[in-house]
């Protein structure tokens, strides 16, 4: 008994994915390997052409390019199973109510596609609060964050590392410094690191030299840092 019901569902879901390597090789230019790749891999699975239709059509209704969604569609293509209504219009209304334009959400959304994975409420909105907090603007707190597109939603780290500053007695005007900076620092996960190497260097955290030579530190590659403090030595430094 349990055969025929085998039978249907890995027929149906052959076909379904069947079609939608199709619909990838025919409208997106995949190669028959990488549409195959692509939809085991992110698990797209649809029989018509209606529910990745209407995906397209709702990114061109709202300012997209072919050539846009093209690129968004070979770097996150669940997009094109996704109900666009529920999962990405609420995003942008969000930014749409932090003062962003149309246009600023297009250039945003088609260079880091990837920010329409995170969780509006659990993510985004929490993320956008906590820098809120030190830059207490808007128009800041989105350049902040998605000018840093490639931590963007790695919340934990913001938190974690916004704690380590004021732990080691950064203040709060220093914080957005280094925020308004869009120091990699503040996302990445090596904060308190690198506040210990500046602290070793004989920097108050409390003064606003120990975010320049934060900056400075985190400017170069620790060969280039060495190679420079070489230069001044041989100055008589």
């Amino acid at each position: 008994p349990l055969l025929f019901p085998l039978r249907f569902y890995t027929t149906t879901t052959s076909n379904s994915h069947s079609f939608a390597v199709s619909y990838l090789i025919h409208n997106f230019g995949f190669s028959p390997e990488s549409a195959s790749r692509t939809c085991d891999s992110y698990r797209i699975c649809f029989r018509t052409p209606e529910k990745p239709d209407s995906a397209i059509r709702f990114f061109r209704d709202h300012g997209f390019s072919n050539s846009q969604i093209n690129s968004m569609v070979r770097r996150v293509p669940w997009l094109l199973s996704c109900d666009p209504c529920k999962r990405v219009l609420p995003k942008f209304q969000f930014l749409l109510s932090k003062g962003v334009s149309s246009s600023t959400i297009v250039d945003i959304v088609s260079k880091s596609p990837a920010i329409l994975s995170r969780s509006l409420e659990n993510t985004i909105v929490p993320s956008y609060d906590l820098v809120f907090r030190f830059l207490k603007s808007d128009d800041h707190t989105i350049s902040c964050l998605f000018g840093n597109c490639i931590y963007y939603g790695r919340r934990d780290y913001i938190e974690r590392n916004i704690r380590v500053l004021l732990d080691n007695g950064v203040g709060e005007t220093n914080i957005a410094r280094l925020l308004r900076n869009r120091c990699r620092a503040v996302f990445t996960s090596d904060i308190l690191k690198v506040v210990e190497e500046v602290k070793d260097l004989g920097f108050d955290p409390s003064k606003s030299a120990f975010v320049t030579a934060l900056l400075a530190l985190k400017s170069m590659s620790q060969t280039s840092w060495k190679e420079k403090v070489g230069v001044y030595k041989k100055w008589g430094w």
